[in-house]
């Protein structure tokens, strides 16, 4: 495994709360604003990804709107409020 994704996968969890990730999940979001939430496990349904194009996840969607990857608690708040 090369270095650099070595060090993302080994230590980005352990720093992220520092940049901004992982302050507030959405299930958390999700009592604070009163929206509806719909997990959808993509490892049973790969097809779900590949027909949208999405290339990454975890993933987000609201409406057409769209985060793909780690997004912040800012970010995903402002994604559902639109």
């Amino acid at each position: 495994m090369p270095v650099g994704l070595w060090g993302y996968v080994r230590i980005f969890p352990r720093i992220s709360q520092y940049l901004g990730y992982g302050g507030v999940r959405l299930d958390v979001l999700r009592e604070q604003m009163g929206f509806d939430l719909e997990y959808v496990d993509v490892r049973a349904k790969p097809g779900v990804l590949t027909s949208k194009g999405i290339k990454a996840v975890p993933v987000v969607e609201v409406g057409d709107r769209r985060l793909v990857g780690h997004a912040t608690s800012e970010q995903l708040a402002e994604l559902v409020s639109g």
